[in-house]
């Protein structure tokens, strides 16, 4: 028992001296004077940390804000040019051409060269190379209807997505009109559509094109039907024929100038009527040229009538009439008598008259020639006068009637007369 209790007492005297040490240790430590400078320095590098950290950021926000700024000018200078990242051009409907267009926006940010790849659904479809040209686009028919992703990467920089969504096709079928004249063959009966690429039979359609109008329809207007079988969704807008009346021309007119534009109208020859349709002109008395002078002249039509069962099948637009020149007779020339000399010479005395000119036209002789028919003597020997031209504002609906013949004495000699073989 002793011994236990001067074991516990040299324990605690241990813990005692330890704990004095201890405590000695930390007095001394704390009363050891620390440098000042040391200490200043230190809240001084904290304090320049913070200030490059607020400087750093402040410089870039600042770099940010002037990008923007140059950014929005940029854009503000192509304004009215800019359009969607990647527009759409198209009926979204399955068959259809669509057309994917890059924008300005997008070119500005290429260079020479770069590539540009369209992919549908991820499968590159198409290349461009960066060059001159402006427009950069990719043309596509989805022959199915559906949902797809449309992108195009510009080089290595950016790319541009459009989702589309694809109906089912829209097939725009019309049937052509026509203008046919009564009487000529029809026209073989067509129709054009809108909406898909290629045939119509690529895509399940058929269309037949007809026409309730006969082989020879009359005079009105026939619709042209379209009938189309097959799945895709389709509109039909109906053609119409149209059958005009057969224009005709009035023929078989004559008459001799007379200085009027009278015609006298019973043997009226109708061309172009269809063979054995029954169609003619109701008597007329009298038509009228547009002009009195020769020559082929117009006609005017307004008062020609059309009689007969088909005659409401046509319309006369034109006519002629051939109005040929008036003959004229000549008077007043006479030839001289003379002395033989072998040739055919003869001297004509007189004034050429015309006889059956019109009243109050203007037309005379303007020139002939004239000579003996042989140049043996004899009495009575024929002259004939040839080559007559005619002058005057209305020379041309006139005309001169053959020869103009006279006669004339060949004398031989003096003595020819003294014994009498000749005469005058």
């Amino acid at each position: 028992m002793p011994e236990q209790t001067g074991k516990k007492q040299n324990t605690s005297k241990k813990k005692t001296e330890r704990q004095t040490s201890e405590k000695k240790h930390v007095k001394t430590a704390s009363q050891q004077p620390q440098p000042a400078a040391a200490n200043n320095s230190a809240a001084t590098v904290h304090i320049h940390s913070r200030s490059n950290v607020f400087a750093t950021v402040i410089g870039v926000t600042a770099l940010l804000l002037i990008a923007g700024l140059f950014f929005m000018a940029l854009m503000s200078a192509f304004k009215g040019t800019i359009t969607a990242p990647l527009t759409v051009e198209g009926n979204r409907r399955a068959g259809a051409m669509q057309k994917f267009q890059l924008s300005r926006e997008d070119l500005i940010a290429l260079t020479e060269g770069d590539e540009v790849n369209w992919y549908i659904d991820g499968v590159k479809v198409q290349t461009d190379v960066y060059g001159s040209q402006e427009n950069y686009q990719l043309q596509h028919v989805f022959d199915k209807p559906g949902k797809y992703k449309v992108r195009v990467d510009l080089g290595n920089k950016m790319s541009r997505t459009v989702d589309l969504e694809v109906t089912d096709a829209l097939v725009e079928i019309t049937a052509d009109s026509f203008v046919v004249v009564y009487g000529d063959k029809l026209p073989e009966l067509t129709y054009k559509y809108t909406g898909v690429e290629g045939s119509l039979k690529q895509h399940g359609l058929t269309c037949e094109v007809t026409c309730g109008c006969g082989e020879h329809p009359v005079v009105g207007t026939y619709p042209i039907k379209v009938t189309v079988s097959g799945d895709c969704c389709t509109e039909v807008k109906e053609g119409t024929l149209q059958v005009v009346p057969r224009p005709l021309k009035v023929m078989g007119l004559t008459k001799e100038y007379d200085g009027t534009t009278e015609i006298d109208a019973q043997n009226v020859i109708l061309d172009n009527v269809v063979k054995g349709d029954d169609v003619s002109v109701v008597k007329t008395e009298k038509l009228k040229a547009n002009s009195k002078n020769a020559g082929t002249q117009s006609v005017d039509t307004s008062s020609v009538h059309l009689t007969g069962k088909k005659a409401s099948n046509y319309v006369v637009e034109s006519g002629s009439v051939e109005i040929t020149p008036k003959p004229l007779y000549i008077k007043g020339l006479h030839a001289q008598n003379k002395m033989y000399d072998g040739t055919k010479k003869v001297t004509v005395a007189g004034t050429a008259q015309l006889e059956g000119v019109i009243d109050g036209d203007n037309v005379t002789v303007g020139g002939y020639t004239a000579q003996f028919t042989t140049s043996d003597s004899g009495t009575g020997k024929s002259v004939r006068i040839t080559d007559l031209t005619l002058v005057g504002a209305d020379k041309d609906n006139y005309t001169v009637r053959g020869d103009v013949f006279t006669q004339a004495d060949v004398v031989k000699s003096f003595w020819d007369v003294l014994d009498g073989s000749v005469h005058g």
